[in-house]
């Protein structure tokens, strides 16, 4: 039961946080799932498409430890070193609590 309300307890600080930084701003592309990315952003130095952000081990970030969440979060760093800037604002999240 502790587990359970532990669990619950971390979904909720998880649902408040992407509704705080607007996640679904960019990570849902039109008619498709929440957080699986796809929209398409055309940009003077070309067109990025926002990536999929969801719990999916395969397509998504399900298989990030909590230090490269952070890191591509606040940093602006992803998991294969690349850098997000500029399409991602990280320096909106950069004081963000963890």
């Amino acid at each position: 039961l502790a587990v359970q309300a532990a669990d619950q307890s971390l979904i909720s600080k998880g649902e408040y946080l992407t509704r705080a930084a607007d996640c679904v701003a960019c990570h849902v592309a039109p008619g498709g799932k929440p957080y699986a990315g796809g929209l398409e952003f055309k940009l003077p130095f070309g067109t990025l498409y926002s990536p999929n952000i969801t719990p999916d081990k395969e397509t998504g970030i399900g298989n990030w430890t909590d230090d490269e969440f952070v890191s591509a979060l606040q940093k602006g760093v992803g998991k294969d070193g690349k850098h997000y800037y500029p399409a991602f604002p990280y320096t909106s999240y950069t004081l963000m609590p963890r």
